[in-house]
């Protein structure tokens, strides 16, 4: 299987809306297995890289320029917490909802308390 079929399968899964600024955690469960745990699923066995992460972010965000920031993310965070927030921003996005997706996509990733800063990174 290769990351597009991946990625569709991951798009298919329609999660409840969410919003950045909103206080609500995101533990979304079907069958008690949580989307994230369904979504490592996955990508444990496709083994999906960093890379192929960072592919999917820069791609599914329309931001190529930061590919390598995507990267450093997907060496640092867990890959089904990163396609989890990129689905959740790709849903906004579809809704219309935001105006600009990376800085969406950071904004989950902060309300989950997740680091997006890292030193020598230029999209601090």
């Amino acid at each position: 299987m290769n990351m597009e079929n991946i990625a569709s399968i991951i798009n298919s899964k329609t999660l409840p809306p969410h919003t950045v600024n909103s206080n609500e955690k995101y533990t979304s469960t079907v069958n008690r297995e949580t989307v994230t745990y369904k979504i490592q699923k996955v990508i444990d066995q496709e083994n999906i890289t960093p890379e192929g992460i960072a592919k999917l972010l820069s791609e599914g965000l329309d931001d190529h320029k930061s590919e390598r920031y995507y990267f450093i993310l997907a060496s640092e965070i867990p890959h089904a917490k990163l396609m989890e927030a990129l689905h959740i921003t790709k849903e906004a996005a579809h809704r219309k909802t935001i105006r600009y997706k990376p800085t969406y996509f950071q904004g989950i990733l902060k309300n989950w308390g997740i680091k997006t800063k890292f030193s020598g990174n230029k999209n601090q």
